[in-house]
């Protein structure tokens, strides 16, 4: 009934103002701010065994040096079997700061492992350099991305100045908006990331970068797919608008609208549109998107034709720009054929204080 009540209520608000039932806000929670646990996940191994088969860095049963494929023989004294994964993986849940003992097997060895449950952020940046191009996969954005992000840098910057960055936001369908602002401020020397506006003065700001160029200037490539959204079109937009980056790839979602969420005394959510979003060069994202510069999405022809004017020192941005800040838009999303964009694309959206706002 709750429930019901809350969706007919936003039916008449926009797209994105909802109402998350507990077991959804503890999920969504869990991709925010991350989940109580030890860092590692369990699989079934060769004769019912139960194995470890990844670690979280930095997690507790990576600090305990615990390794990938050791057995796992018992958890609190309770004997564990690959064919009931469920049960072992229950006897690992308890609350932040309590005490877990796990019996192993590495080989000939039996030992005991003590370890401490704590909160886990998600794991959402992965890092790896590839024939001196440092390359930054971000699948979401929570609580600690930017944080990740400097560590990657730093730690892809040790063998030497990289050639380029590739910074890869396919697939990512955004998360917290300070993330946003703080990720795309650690590659901009300074100024504006992104506005603001909506129809309370206090949502009305202007979002400037404050932690300097962590790359120190090294060439930037930022890709984008149909699926990338709200922050991460954030981040593009305001390396695109800059001219700290070359964005490739197709047409990005066009969620340019930020949401507050507000918790409920019976454990679930509402997200409130609060805000939508505007670009350093001041077009909205809602209904629109991120223009490539380098579009993937139209073949090979045009993909070489938009290579060799960005040669030429040709933008984009600047091509496809209208004086009443909308832009154009040649570039098909890859997702859907290009006369077959959905209704809700071709037309600015309609739509989320500080309670943590989404976007």
């Amino acid at each position: 009934m709750l429930r019901s009540g809350f969706e007919e209520l936003f039916n008449h608000l926009d797209p994105y103002s909802r109402y998350l039932t507990p077991e959804e806000a503890g999920s969504a929670r869990a991709r925010r701010i991350g989940q109580v646990g030890l860092g590692l996940r369990l699989a079934a191994g060769r004769g019912d065994t139960v194995v470890l088969a990844a670690l979280s860095q930095g997690g507790p049963a990576a600090m305990a040096r615990l390794r990938p494929g050791d057995r796992v023989l018992a958890i609190d004294g309770r004997p564990v079997s690959g064919q009931d994964l469920a049960s072992a993986a229950a006897l690992l849940e308890g609350p932040a700061g309590s005490e877990v003992v796990l019996r192993l097997q590495r080989g000939n060895r039996r030992f005991e492992a003590r370890l401490l449950r704590s909160l886990l952020a998600p794991e959402t940046v992965h890092a790896e350099r590839r024939e001196d191009i440092l390359w930054l996969q971000l699948e979401n954005f929570s609580t600690a991305t930017d944080r990740n992000v400097l560590a990657a840098l730093a730690e892809g910057f040790r063998p030497g100045r990289p050639r380029g960055i590739v910074l890869d936001l396919r697939g990512n369908r955004g998360g917290l908006l300070g993330q946003a602002v703080a990720v795309a401020g650690a590659f901009l020397p300074g100024g504006v990331v992104a506005r603001t506006s909506g129809r309370h003065p206090d949502a009305d700001r202007v979002y400037v970068a404050t932690a300097g160029d962590q790359a120190t200037g090294v060439p930037l490539v930022v890709l984008v797919d149909g699926r990338s959204a709200s922050a991460a079109e954030i981040v593009a937009a305001a390396l695109g608008d800059r001219g700290r980056a070359v964005v490739i790839g197709s047409v990005t979602t066009g969620k340019g609208l930020i949401q507050v969420v507000v918790p409920l005394p019976n454990g679930g959510e509402l997200l409130v549109t609060w805000s939508r979003v505007l670009a350093p060069l001041g077009w909205p994202l809602q209904g629109l998107g991120v223009l490539p510069a380098l579009c993937t999405s139209l073949g090979v022809d045009a993909a070489a034709d938009a290579l060799a004017r960005l040669r030429l020192g040709d933008s984009p941005w600047r091509r496809h720009s209208h004086g009443n800040g909308r832009r154009g838009r040649r570039c098909r999303p890859a997702r859907w054929p290009a006369c077959a964009i959905p209704a809700h694309r071709r037309k600015a959206g309609r739509s989320m204080p500080r309670w943590p706002a989404q976007c």
